[in-house]
């Protein structure tokens, strides 16, 4: 009887500490559903600047092709084509507190692979290419040698006649356009990886409730 009691209790005791993990895990993947939606957030609105930046480029390669005449607005015009993107943009935190807490929290061996996945892989190859893509600083002497910059988000040619006329110009707003258009598809990719991973913790969550659910009423 002594044996059944200790087994009956180690059973119970093992019983209560299943039930904080699941809890706990529970917690920790709804800090991931919370982290990831602000990334699809982020990967939306970076997506939405670079469509912003083509349209201001689109602007001056018309205004070179028709020789318009110059005017104080297409300033801002200037600024925005020669924005150039940076990769610090995703956040990690419900993903970091997991790991302090411990990876193995994740009941699923695939879900836990997939989270890990497109934290420490997928998001390290988007930032890796996007740096490729990025900061030349031979485009930055071009703009400190031909514009003048504004506080008021803007940049002025010195001499307008002289820019819109040269070729390595033209050459430099058609680079930024491949590279936003490549940039985009590096971010498109990983919106819908993270939009794809964020549905499968939902669906994780939903069929532990169901299962929760039927567990219940089993025992009612």
């Amino acid at each position: 009887l002594v044996v059944i009691g200790i087994l009956i209790a180690l059973q119970i005791n093992n019983w209560n500490e299943r039930r904080k993990d699941r809890i706990r895990e529970t917690k920790y993947l709804h800090e991931i559903i919370e982290t990831l939606e602000l990334n699809v957030q982020i990967f939306s609105n970076y997506i939405d600047g670079i469509q912003a930046n083509n349209r201001s480029k689109e602007i001056i390669l018309n205004g070179i092709e028709n020789n318009i005449a110059y005017s104080d607005t297409l300033d801002r015009h200037f600024l925005e084509a020669f924005v150039q993107w940076s990769e610090g943009f995703v956040s990690y935190s419900g993903f970091d507190a997991l790991k302090n807490n411990g990876i193995d929290l994740i009941l699923s061996d695939t879900l836990r692979k997939e989270i890990v996945a497109l934290f420490e892989n997928s998001y390290a190859v988007t930032r890796e290419d996007i740096e490729n893509w990025t900061f030349d600083q031979f485009i930055f002497k071009y703009m400190d040698e031909n514009f003048i910059w504004y506080e008021a988000l803007k940049a002025s040619p010195k001499d307008f006649e002289c820019v819109m006329g040269d070729p390595y110009f033209l050459s430099i707003i058609h680079r930024l356009i491949r590279q936003n258009n490549h940039i985009k598809g590096i971010l498109s990719g990983s919106l819908e990886e993270t939009q794809r991973v964020l549905q499968l913790i939902k669906d994780e969550l939903h069929g532990a409730d169901s299962r929760r659910n039927v567990g219940t009423s089993a025992r009612e």
